[in-house]
């Protein structure tokens, strides 16, 4: 049996028990839900900035070679021209063979593949080794872009179409199969 005494703190520890638990689920479980909340939301914030603050240095790295990136643009945009340009073409491969101390025998274009862009050069030069070589390292650098598809080295006849050729050094005589580029479909 419990004493007179005891039913009072029994009571006063039960009403104490009742008033944490409700404590604890109007206060404290709410106000846990709501700070979990926040700590999502925080972190997504920071994530979001993490994002923001990448991009904002690339941008300023974008900002810092705009220059560069403006003339590598006028160099493509001159590599690559609106039409195939042959005649240019022909002056430029000229210029180089005669510079480098060859001579182009056969120069001839195929019609620009529309899909690709691609303009097909053949062409035959004589020469030295090592002025061919040359040769090849101006188209390389030139301003229109020209990429070589193959090579073909015999030795050198020393005559291209019937005309002697002044060779210095090993004679040799080239076939290259080569392709320019035209800007096709290009937006600007």
């Amino acid at each position: 049996m419990t004493s007179t005494r005891s039913r009072p703190v029994l009571f006063g520890l039960l009403a104490a028990v009742i008033v944490a638990g409700l404590w604890y689920q109007l206060a404290w479980s709410p106000q846990s839900a709501a700070l979990a909340s926040a700590h999502r939301q925080a972190e997504g914030a920071t994530q979001n900035l993490f994002v923001a603050e990448q991009r904002v240095a690339h941008l300023k790295h974008l900002a810092s070679i705009a220059s560069a990136l403006k003339a590598l643009d006028v160099r493509v945009t001159g590599a690559v021209p609106p039409t195939d340009q042959v005649d240019q073409l022909i002056v430029e491969v000229n210029g180089a063979a005669s510079a480098a101390g060859i001579a182009v025998g056969g120069l001839s274009f195929t019609p620009v593949v529309a899909a690709t862009g691609r303009l097909g050069v053949q062409m035959n030069v004589t020469g030295g080794y090592l002025a061919v070589e040359q040769f090849l390292d101006a188209l390389r650098d030139g301003p229109r872009l020209v990429v070589i598809d193959s090579l073909s080295f015999a030795p050198g006849a020393g005559t291209v179409a019937g005309a002697p050729v002044t060779v210095a050094g090993t004679p040799v005589t080239v076939a290259i199969a080569a392709h320019a580029f035209v800007a096709t479909g290009a937006t600007r």
